[in-house]
């Protein structure tokens, strides 16, 4: 019980951190934030295994905190044999907006014009839209999921009938057909599933939308934060 708990806390930083950061009362010597960022860094290491990459995708000043030594930490969690933080969230928190399974966790940039797609701090049902990458999170952290979800939180882009990119609550019960997704490195480019067209950045417009695929253009190559080349 104690380790789920852990677990459930961990989820809770990554999902609420900014909001827990700016209403805590307290102060500590060293400045609040720099504090919560060193503990739920080192909680992060200890627990998360592979997933702490959706921490530091959300949390990006945590990265640049000194985690200290947890190495006995990390001992103790192997002698106590606990499970997986995968095992956790496919047994224990299934609903997690966190996807057990993953490809990529960080931006979705297009190399041309060093942007990344943003939700723009839009809610479901709303088009995303795309701003300079800053390698802070927030609204450009996106996860490719082994479903082929695109997905951040629990909003997912969606391609529509008229070919243009929207965000959906994403799919509870199955995977929905259309907001799958795959992604091909060797061209870069963001393959909608259903339609069988490419992901694409037209400019000057700036827009995003579903077009044929075409391996030459530099508007439909995408490069995915920490994507996991699977053979």
């Amino acid at each position: 019980m104690l380790i789920q708990i852990s677990y459930f806390f961990l989820l809770k930083i990554i999902l609420f951190f900014p909001v827990f950061r700016k209403q805590t009362p307290y102060t500590f010597p060293g400045g609040t934030a720099t504090i919560i960022h060193h503990n739920a860094r080192r909680t992060a290491e200890v627990w998360m295994d592979d997933y702490k990459q959706f921490f530091y995708a959300t949390v990006t000043a945590a990265r640049h905190v000194d985690v200290g030594d947890v190495t006995e930490r990390q001992r103790l969690r192997e002698r106590l044999k606990c499970k997986s933080f995968k095992w956790y969230l496919e047994n224990i928190y299934p609903e997690s907006p966190l996807p057990a399974n993953y490809l990529s966790i960080g931006e979705i940039k297009n190399p041309s014009t060093k942007l990344c797609i943003d939700t723009m701090g839009k809610s479901g049902g709303q088009p995303p839209g795309v701003t300079g990458c800053h390698g802070q999170g927030g609204n450009q952290a996106w996860s490719l999921t082994g479903d082929g979800e695109i997905r951040t939180d629990e909003t997912c882009l969606a391609g529509k009938e008229d070919n243009s990119l929207n965000m959906e609550k994403c799919s509870t019960n199955h995977p929905n057909t259309k907001q799958q997704f795959s992604y091909i490195p060797i061209t870069k480019q963001i393959v909608h599933i259903k339609s069988q067209l490419c992901l694409l950045l037209k400019t000057p417009a700036m827009q995003l939308t579903l077009a044929d695929c075409n391996s030459i253009s530099e508007e439909n190559k995408w490069e995915l934060g920490h994507f996991k080349h699977v053979s």
